[in-house]
């Protein structure tokens, strides 16, 4: 656990200073996120400076605190709109596996018996932690915590191997194997298809027993 904590650590570390690929090309895909409609006088809502006294004043349209929180909801919305893209896309890839265990990514991996396979889990629930889980050279099973973080008005994965971030996971392992980093001895090469839950037929299963 302690040596856990510490490779979060130095990861995260190294994030501030990261390099950070952006897939400009798979962005211009998913389009851009919509803005404000219509002029802000017919908004719903309007900015406000709370004074010392008590009540409000209205932010003058146009005036240099308006521009200034108009860029932050901006930026806000482009992180939320290009993290549920990319999440999309990582959860239509069928490396990766909804609910597994430790223990049932290990044996699904050593049914294949081969170094390079691998699979990521993701755990439900609130705050959703991804692991990669591959086969090493020397035939076992290891398993890597894929740490996120928010960088560049983006959200950001890697591992303690990787001297990148990348927009998604998908990205990730691309790159892992188109530099062909060895983990554990051995470079990822093919992973386990994920099938569906055999009681509720469904892939992203919410079956009370899993």
């Amino acid at each position: 656990m302690f040596k856990a904590t510490i490779n979060d650590w130095l990861i995260r570390l190294k994030l501030k200073s990261a390099h950070v690929i952006f897939e400009n090309v798979e962005e211009e895909s998913f389009g851009t996120p919509r803005g404000p409609i219509g002029h802000p006088d017919f908004w719903d809502k309007a900015l406000c400076d709370e004074k010392k006294e008590g009540g409000f004043t209205l932010v003058r349209i146009g005036s240099k605190e308006w521009n200034k929180e108009i860029k932050k909801m901006e930026l806000k919305a482009e992180f939320q709109f290009y993290t549920d893209a990319y999440k999309k896309k990582d959860l239509d890839q069928d490396w990766l596996h909804d609910g597994k265990t430790v223990s049932e990514a290990e044996i699904l991996i050593l049914l294949r018996n081969k170094p390079g396979t691998f699979l990521v889990t993701r755990r439900r629930g609130v705050g959703a932690e991804y692991k990669l889980h591959s086969c090493g050279e020397n035939g076992r099973v290891y398993v890597r915590k894929i740490v996120t973080n928010a960088h560049k008005n983006r959200w950001c994965y890697t591992i303690l191997e990787a001297i990148i971030h990348t927009v998604s996971i998908s990205a990730l392992i691309d790159y892992l194997k188109e530099k062909e980093i060895k983990l554990n001895g051995a470079v990822l090469d093919k992973h386990v298809v994920r099938t569906a839950c055999y009681e509720c037929k469904e892939i992203f299963c919410q079956c009370p027993s899993r």
